[in-house]
Parts: structure tokens; C-alpha cells; sequence
């Protein structure tokens, strides 16, 4: 994804679709997120059962920090359109509300899924199978949280049988036509990120 990024650096606007995209790491998200960002900027924030982060080797190494921000490369900073469905989870819904949160990208499509929460392991459980169970939470620097909401297009584009019927896809039609009404450089990119 990063080596797309570099390639596509000198186009004039990129469509990001992550409609049926269920999700990833947090590391990725965070690493192909700065590449739309210059300077530091607020990641979010952790939210633990304990509300302390999550260490390991005697509380020496944070795994998981509470204060989160990132580091952004400034690789592409032109107009971005995301696109999402209802079954964009998880990483993907984060990298949608992250880029919309600081206004970087206009998020198209329909409402994500609202799957957003971190497991760190395995329970076994009887008969020899293994449980997840949600250990992290997480909240945007705006304090917004996806879990159970979803992330909430900017732009609505319903989906109608219609379209389906003659393999339209009107949400990457009206997210091409947003980047031609879009300038050719979003200064919430630069400095700090914008807010």
C-alpha cells in the first residue's frame, strides 16, 4: 500500500476504497496513515480496561500507549476520498474516522460496520477452543468512538439494486466526481495536522 502511495504521489486525487474491507493492525493502519500527513499528529487515544497502558517485561515496554499520535511522511498530500460499506471493519473503519477526524479525507458510501475493538490474545475455553475478547478500545482525537456507531459518510451513497443490476458502482462515480470539485492540496495535511 505504501509503495502504491509513493507511486500515485504526483496524481491529482486518490480514491482510497475500502468497501468490504475487514480490517488489519493498528500498526498498519498507523504507517499508511502518515503518508497523507506532514509533522506530528494526535493519533487518538487508547481506551484500556484498566485505564493504564498495556506493558509487558515488568511494565518496562508499553505495547499499547494510551496518548497515541504518528509521524506523517507527507508522501501524498492531495485531495483524498475514502469509500466504505457495511462491511468496512475494524482497521479499516479506523483509518476512515482517523482521516475524517482531522479532515483530511471526505469519506464516501455507507455506514461501517462499528467493529473497532482490540484483542491482545487467546482464552482457551473447554473443548479446545479459543476465545477473543476485547481488551482495547479506542477514541479519536476529536473523542468520537466507532464501536457500535460505525464511521458516518460525509457523503451518503446509498446502494440500489439498480446499480447492482447493471454492475454500476455510483460510489466510486460520485467519489471521482468530488476530487475534480476538490483543490489540489489540503492544508489540514501539513504543519500539525490540521486541528
Amino acid at each position: 500500500m505504501i509503495a502504491a502511495i509513493e507511486a500515485l504521489k504526483g496524481t491529482p486525487g486518490l480514491v482510497i476504497d475500502l468497501r468490504g474491507n475487514p480490517g488489519g493492525s493498528a500498526l498498519m493502519v498507523r504507517n499508511v496513515a502518515a503518508q497523507f500527513f506532514s509533522g506530528k499528529v494526535e493519533f487518538g487515544r487508547a481506551i484500556t480496561r484498566t485505564e493504564k497502558p498495556i506493558t509487558i517485561a515488568f511494565d518496562w515496554i508499553e505495547v499499547v500507549k494510551l496518548k497515541q499520535d504518528l509521524e506523517g511522511t507527507g508522501t501524498y498530500l492531495g485531495p483524498l476520498v475514502v469509500l466504505l460499506n457495511a462491511a468496512s471493519g475494524s482497521g479499516s473503519e479506523l483509518f476512515a474516522a482517523f482521516l475524517q477526524s482531522r479532515e483530511r479525507a471526505t469519506v464516501m458510501g455507507q455506514t461501517s460496520c462499528g467493529c473497532l475493538l482490540a484483542y491482545l490474545g487467546y482464552a482457551d475455553i473447554p473443548g479446545g477452543g479459543k476465545l477473543a475478547y476485547s481488551e482495547v478500545g479506542f477514541a479519536l482525537p476529536n473523542g468520537k468512538r466507532i464501536e457500535g456507531v460505525g464511521v458516518v459518510p460525509d457523503v451518503p451513497v446509498p446502494l440500489k439494486i439498480g446499480d447492482l443490476l447493471v454492475d454500476r458502482d455510483r460510489a466510486l462515480e460520485e467519489a471521482q466526481a468530488k476530487l475534480k470539485t476538490m483543490g489540489t492540496r489540503k492544508e489540514s495535511a501539513v504543519a500539525d495536522g490540521g486541528k
